[in-house]
């Protein structure tokens, strides 16, 4: 089946080649600066306002024994991470290892990887908003200090370009490269496999059409196809803990400073940081563990109440899910999971930020995004270094507030579905 891309015009090439200058100019920067004389010794876990390289350590160390060993810790890390990142952790550390580079070669080219996806996420967002005849100014969300900081310091930018891939083979209903992109994305980071019910869903009424039932059937064999085998491949050569671990890690983390839950029952800066902080209200373990329940249900409701919507949507002849309530439903389940998840990354912003740009209204939601992404960059790097110092009610007072925006902006996405939906859902 051929893909369908549009023709990319001359505007859009060049709006690319900036794209590319721009991310060697950053790059080369942020690597002389850090190289200079007086960035401290073992500093692979230092971070300043522009940088922060204990991921990127994390991401050397966590094939080290690969490549003979350990040499930035003393402990290689246990993978946390799907199967698809940790092979292109071992690509990118194998050019490094066969080209005799060291740390910071592995940095540059990193950072030259998710510059690339930057400049691809952002030609793919915006053909996106040309469809939905949404202004391209849009864009000037993902240059924020915060989402900046991210796009170059994680690798959170790789698995938004993938899915909104798939989202534009959606649009033009090519559903097997959709679905084909979409487990691309899950298996970069998990939270993109919570919207593959959506995609079920939306899917549904085209079933029925010849046309594109083949290809629907064909695009769920190899989003499963493709679970299992990057899965079996990475088991199979670099040992099985490789898979089981990061479930089991990620399973069993506890509370950690920097999400909501942790503001208000306490929590630690990771699971097995032997140090707690307390949050606002101090509970017994058996309460504490009951309420981590609750929040954990209530995560995941808008995948509950999805089929149910669908359900009754569907009683409507010629029911079809519209793209913009489509790309509600996603803002909305991302949104929510991050809000009353236990554990918060700062980078998680772009994991919905990226939606947000289709959906989101001028005036004062806009303004509460722009508000989000300066407390969220406020809250790490700048303030995380304060609550190492021990400035603990600081830094939950931020956490509250980017909490609030957060609830309203999810409140928003239900009222925005739930009025949408009188007339937006036949196509």
């Amino acid at each position: 089946m051929r893909i369908a891309f549009s023709r990319v015009s001359n505007h859009s090439f060049l709006q690319l080649l900036s794209i590319l200058i721009l991310t060697c100019i950053v790059v080369f920067a942020l690597y002389i600066f850090s190289r200079t004389s007086w960035y401290p010794p073992f500093g692979i876990w230092h971070r300043t306002l522009l940088y922060d390289y204990g991921d990127f350590a994390y991401y050397y160390e966590m094939v080290s024994r690969f490549f003979g060993g350990t040499t930035l810790v003393d402990i290689a890390p246990r993978s946390s991470y799907p199967p698809l990142f940790f092979l292109l952790a071992v690509v990118l550390r194998s050019i490094i290892y066969f080209t005799g580079g060291d740390f910071f070669h592995f940095i540059i080219l990193f950072q030259i990887l998710m510059g690339l996806a930057f400049g691809g996420t952002l030609l793919i967002a915006s053909a996106i908003l040309e469809i939905l005849n949404r202004s391209k100014a849009w864009l000037w969300l993902l240059f924020l200090p915060s989402s900046l900081y991210f796009i170059f310091n994680r690798f959170d930018i790789l698995v938004a370009l993938t899915l909104l891939v798939s989202i534009r083979f959606l649009i033009r209903k090519q559903f097997f490269w959709s679905l084909v992109f979409l487990a691309l994305s899950a298996l970069l980071k998990w939270h993109t496999a919570f919207l593959a019910p959506l995609y079920f869903f939306h899917l549904v009424p085209f079933v029925i059409h010849p046309t594109h039932q083949r290809d629907i059937i064909r695009g769920w064999c190899a989003f499963f196809g493709l679970f299992f085998a990057t899965h079996f491949f990475v088991g199979l050569i670099f040992g099985w803990d490789m898979i089981f671990d990061p479930y089991i890690l990620q399973l069993y983390r506890s509370s950690e400073v920097g999400s909501f839950f942790a503001a208000l029952f306490g929590g630690r800066i990771y699971s097995r940081d032997p140090i707690a902080f307390s949050g606002v209200f101090a509970l017994p373990p058996f309460f504490n563990e009951l309420l981590s329940f609750v929040f954990g249900i209530v995560r995941f409701l808008p995948l509950a109440f999805l089929p149910l919507w669908f359900v009754r949507q569907s009683r409507v002849q010629n029911f079809h899910m519209s793209t913009e309530l489509f790309l509600l439903w996603g803002c909305l389940i991302l949104m929510n999971f991050v809000l009353w998840n236990n554990v918060y990354s700062n980078q998680w912003i772009l994991w919905f930020l990226p939606l947000l740009l289709f959906v989101l209204s001028r005036g004062k939601e806009l303004l509460l995004v722009i508000v989000f992404d300066i407390l969220n960059y406020l809250q790490f790097p700048f303030f995380y270094e304060r609550l190492l110092a021990g400035d603990v009610w600081s830094f939950q007072a931020l956490v509250f507030v980017r909490s609030a925006i957060l609830l309203w902006l999810v409140y928003r996405m239900v009222l925005q579905i739930t009025q949408k939906q009188k007339y937006a859902f036949v196509e």
